[in-house]
């Protein structure tokens, strides 16, 4: 059936929630619930979690311009050139009809729409690079950037090889016309299906993952590449001789790990006094210039035909047999001001990556870990990457299907080396984002509060929705593709970081909601055994019930419906449907059918598998039993929690009057999908106890403060708190910390303000993951303080497997291990302060409710519907 007639009849047809297999159709498990011990109340927690959408977002592609210092901006600018002199630095921009300040038709997302911005200068570093239309060319003291690159040049050099950029009100993030769409759009949302293809948004609470239109976004636009000729520094004509650079040279040995090689041979580019030689690690000239000849616009002088840096560069529409782009012929990405290169290879070919736009650190964006799960591929475990010849450059970004937008071949991972000269390899932390199973994409920016201490980051991408979480119970569709992508980017690291400068036996996996709980289940998993030695488990668990759907087939059956599809009774019927509707339209059916939340159920998710010889199972048990059978690993934990987790609401139509005032006429439909009741009486009976606990006499409307907490407690809350203590009850080591920090980002709040009638509104949900690896949130001192210690409270437990080996000043206590009964834990707020038991009385509630009425595993069917 074509895509046409897909589209054609789904009209009326999305309501398929209200055909499910009975409320408790898809409701969690456990034989006792979550991680029980049989004999005590305390050890009875079932574990829930709502999502957080992952991970920040890249800046626009689109840099402001700056005139220099008592010097005018030269060069053909086009129709549409922004020409200023300036003195000392002053920033420009084309702020005409035709400014490089404004989203463009066409698709274009602007903005941070939510509590934390991607679109500030960071950090005294700016990213430059092609304003479209609007060239502007920057000449520099010391380092003057010349040539006329057409209408679509973005050029300038720094001196003494500084970054420079819009650092006034004119942002040098600016989308482009049918190019990339960014944005934190909201908290938790990355909402809006643009034209040709372009996306957007925050994939988590502080996300930012930029989907090129078309497939990417390529700053070398057609003929025009960027040449720089510095004037102290410069000797980059046709040298067929790399040493001969005089006094300049010094010693400029690398200072990246072993194993990664400037493309600018012995003279690696990590100071800002260093000479390029013209030849790459790869052979001389292996990356060859397809646009040397530049005629009467050139104003490179004796440049030859190299770049800026010395080495033969590519421009876009032109192939270039050395140089690969990946399976997908993609040059997309940022082009960076500072666009010094280094190299490593991977069992698939070479790879090259580009300083970052701070300069702190080096960036591999893009690289394949695994085949496109497209055809006969799709819903398989994932297969190896094909190999490819030269190396390929490092700089593509994309998201998997979601929302109607994304592509298919998407397993793909970034990695982020510090750029140090380390004496042994470096510790390595794995980044798997979040986003309710449906949404998100590994980051590509923010990278520096983790790397910055001396470790490596490695985020990934892996799929989502149907095309990620269908568990058919059928060879050709087992179930748990997403994990199983998750798997093999974990070989893949394990295979070759080392190529990076990492350790491949120092490997920490950290999630956050949906991704937290895919790490506690791989920590459960057989299959994973010797991918990683450390896990950090952040507002999610394994246990919890949504984070397992115990009835797939019926989300399956329930799911085909929205498609007026006759026979669901047998799985491959459904799996013709499967693989025959387009990604983009399985991905929109997927929003409005998980799109009910109630009891905390999400539609796709994890399974536990049946088990098949020709396919290595992830989790064939549900969570509770394999921690009451299975011996515990030595994998040290480190969970983590935040003090309002029901934040998670405020982005999402939860957080309305209409919403409220449903759960008051209903609010047994609000209980946790893991309860399970004999009847409507006692149900119901219940229902009024958990209100009557959070709200006493009060409507729900006037107390939004225990709105929040309910859907915390019961989605997040109890997870986290009740999988850090079965896991420590059964030797594992445990560290367990509340986030209570709310500083700069509490006044720009509105929910903020909306409970602090109230009580206290503290941090939540996310906001930890935004201060260690999108540290776009701080605005004081102690913003930046607070940044700091969780920072280094996780790259401590990465590298040494405790979060407090030593007591300093930032961290002046010693954070101790769970030993149940004692739960001690560290809270980090406005200071660091150690307490015992985190909100026992509720935690204690949802406990004694679990143990009385939690689901058993007789209760557990999966492929029953």
């Amino acid at each position: 059936m074509v895509a046409a007639q897909w589209t054609a009849i789904l009209v009326f047809q999305l309501l398929v929630h209200n055909a499910s297999c009975g409320h408790d159709a898809l409701a969690a498990h456990a034989d006792q619930p979550e991680y029980s011990d049989h004999n005590d109340h305390n050890d009875h927690s079932d574990h829930g979690d709502d999502s957080a959408y992952g991970d920040h977002g890249e800046q626009s592609d689109h840099s402001a311009h700056a005139g220099q210092r008592e010097g005018t901006v030269h060069g053909d600018h086009g129709d549409h050139s922004a020409h200023a002199g300036q003195r000392e630095g002053t920033v420009h921009g084309d702020h005409g009809d035709h400014s490089a300040h404004a989203g463009q038709r066409e698709g274009t997302v602007h903005g941070d729409h939510g509590d934390h911005s991607t679109h500030a200068n960071q950090r005294d570093r700016i990213v430059h690079g092609d304003h479209g239309d609007h060239s502007t060319h920057a000449d520099q003291s010391e380092g003057t950037v010349h040539g006329n690159h057409g209408d679509h040049s973005a050029h300038a050099n720094q001196s003494k090889g500084t970054d420079h950029g819009d650092h006034g009100d004119h942002s040098a993030y600016t989308d482009q016309r049918e190019r990339i769409v960014h944005g934190d759009h909201a908290d938790h949302s990355a909402h809006a299906d643009q034209s040709e293809g372009t996306v957007h948004g925050d994939y988590g609470d502080h996300s930012a993952h930029a989907i090129q239109s078309e497939h990417n976004v390529h700053r070398d636009h057609g003929d025009h590449v960027a040449h720089a000729k510095q004037n102290k520094h410069s000797a980059h004509s046709d040298h067929e001789d790399p040493s001969d650079h005089g006094d300049h040279n010094g010693d400029h040995s690398t200072n990246t790990p072993q194993h990664i090689h400037s493309t600018l041979g012995d003279h690696e580019v990590l100071s800002e006094h260093s000479v390029q030689g013209n030849h790459s690690d790869y052979g001389e000239h292996s990356v060859h210039d397809a646009h040397s000849d530049h005629g009467d616009h050139s104003n490179k002088g004796d440049h030859g035909n190299h770049d800026a840096h010395g080495e033969r560069s590519v421009s876009i529409g032109h192939k270039d047999h050395n140089v690969q782009s990946g399976p997908s012929a993609n040059f997309g990405g940022r082009l960076l001001e500072r666009s010094e290169h280094i190299h490593a290879t991977t069992t698939s070919g070479g790879v090259r990556g580009r300083l970052a736009w701070d300069g702190n650190y080096f960036a591999f964006l893009g690289i394949p870990y695994a085949a496109a799960p497209t055809g006969l591929l799709r819903l398989k475990a994932p297969r190896p990457p094909p190999a490819w010849n030269g190396t390929m450059a490092a700089e593509r970004t994309v998201v998997c299907p979601q929302q109607g937008v994304g592509e298919e071949d998407c397993l793909v991972l970034n990695v982020f080396v510090p750029k140090i000269k380390a004496k042994r390899a470096l510790p390595v932390l794995v980044y798997i984002h979040g986003g309710s199973f449906r949404y998100g994409a590994g980051p590509t920016r923010g990278a520096a509060p983790i790397v910055e201490q001396g470790v490596i980051l490695v985020t990934m991408n892996y799929r989502l929705g149907p095309l990620g979480f269908l568990c058919l119970g059928i060879d050709e569709a087992p179930g748990n593709a997403g994990l199983q992508d998750q798997l093999a980017a974990l070989r893949w690291v394990k295979t070759n970081i080392k190529n990076f400068g990492g350790d491949p036996n120092r490997v920490t996996i950290y999630g956050t909601d949906s991704g937290a709980a895919c790490v506690e289940l791989l920590v459960l998993s057989k299959a994973s055994t010797d991918l990683f030695a450390r896990a950090v488990i952040e507002s999610g668990s394994g246990s919890a019930t949504w984070a397992i759907d115990d009835r797939p087939l019926c989300t399956a059956k329930n799911f085909a419906k929205a498609f007026s599809v006759s026979e669901l009774e047998h799985p491959h019927k459904l799996l013709e449907l499967y693989q025959e509707v387009p990604a983009s339209l399985l991905t929109r059916v997927n929003e409005k059918f998980a799109n009910t939340f109630t009891d905390g159920r999400y539609g796709f998710a994890p399974c536990v598998e049946r088990p098949f010889e020709a396919v290595q199972s992830v989790i064939t048990s549900p969570p509770s039993e394999i921690m009451r059978k299975e011996p515990p690993s030595g994998v040290p934990l480190m969970f983590i929690f935040a003090s309002l987790e029901g934040l998670f609401l405020k982005s999402r139509e939860y957080y309305t009057l209409n919403y409220m005032n449903r759960m008051e006429a209903n609010f047994a439909e609000f209980l946790p999908s893991g309860l399970n009741f004999d009847n409507e009486i006692k149900r119901n009976e219940k229902a009024a106890e958990v209100r009557r606990f959070y709200f006493a006499k009060e409507t729900i409307e006037n107390n939004k403060l225990g709105y929040l907490w309910y859907f915390g407690d019961s989605q997040i809350l109890r997870a986290v708190v009740g999988a850090a203590e079965a896991h420590a009850r059964r030797g594992r080591l445990v560290y367990l910390m509340e986030f209570a920090y709310g500083g700069g980002m509490r006044a720009r709040d509105p929910l903020y303000a909306s409970v602090a009638q109230s009580a206290p509104a503290p941090a939540g949900h996310a906001h930890f993951n935004a201060h260690v690896i999108l540290n776009n949130t701080v605005q004081s001192d102690s913003d930046q303080l607070a940044s700091d210690r969780a920072a280094t409270l996780l790259c401590n437990f990465v590298k040494y497997g405790e979060p407090t080996p030593n007591v300093t000043e930032a961290l002046p206590v010693r954070w101790p291990r769970l030993r149940p009964p004692l739960v001690p834990y560290l809270r980090l707020g406005d200071d660091l302060q150690l307490l015992e038991a985190p909100y026992s009385e509720r935690i204690q509630f949802w406990k004694h409710l679990f143990y009385d009425f939690g689901k058993r595993l007789s209760d557990y069917e999966p492929y029953f519907c």
